[in-house]
């Protein structure tokens, strides 16, 4: 867009997750209200799963737009990418291990879920086709060797769980 309210408004979202993301310092649990109020009420009780993802999402369309500004901003965009992308690679990482390596190292690392969102194999499958597709677009924007190998890693490593869960599917 070049709408200047429009744009004024996405540089100022984008500024909010960034400061959201330093005083918080998780992605997956953006308790920072726009008021600047940390840890506001809310009746979610832990990280959600997808946040990053999404974060990444608007990051990739901000940059594909062309509405980088600035080399701050640029730094703050790459900043988020990061650590939106480290969280849903060790999100995939942490469920191998424990589904196709069968390493139970404890509860808490359990991927999967019970409640109603979880429909695989206690997986919530639009997050990891989401992952999937955040993945796809990371791998197309980062330069390093080493971090484009770790990104197909985890596409590989997707790409069988849906193979799996497309073999358990009823009917």
């Amino acid at each position: 867009t070049q709408d200047p309210e429009l744009l004024r408004f996405l540089r100022r979202y984008l500024n909010y997750l960034y400061e959201g993301y330093q005083t918080i310092g998780r992605l997956d649990s953006q308790r920072w209200d726009i008021t600047g109020t940390v840890e506001p009420n809310t009746n979610w009780g832990r990280g959600q799963s997808d946040g990053p993802a999404y974060i990444a999402q608007f990051v990739l369309a901000y940059v594909r737009l062309n509405h980088l500004k600035s080399l701050e901003e640029e730094r703050k965009a790459l900043l988020l990418l990061e650590g939106a992308t480290d969280y849903i690679l060790n999100q995939i990482e942490n469920t191998y291990r424990f589904l196709f390596l069968d390493e139970k190292v404890g509860e808490h690392l359990d991927p999967r879920s019970h409640d109603l969102w979880e429909e695989f194999e206690g997986l919530h499958l639009h997050n990891y086709l989401l992952y999937y597709s955040v993945l796809h677009e990371v791998v197309k924007v980062i330069e390093n060797g080493e971090e484009v190998a770790r990104v197909q890693r985890g596409l590989e490593v997707l790409e069988r769980l849906f193979a799996e869960l497309y073999e358990t599917w009823p009917g």
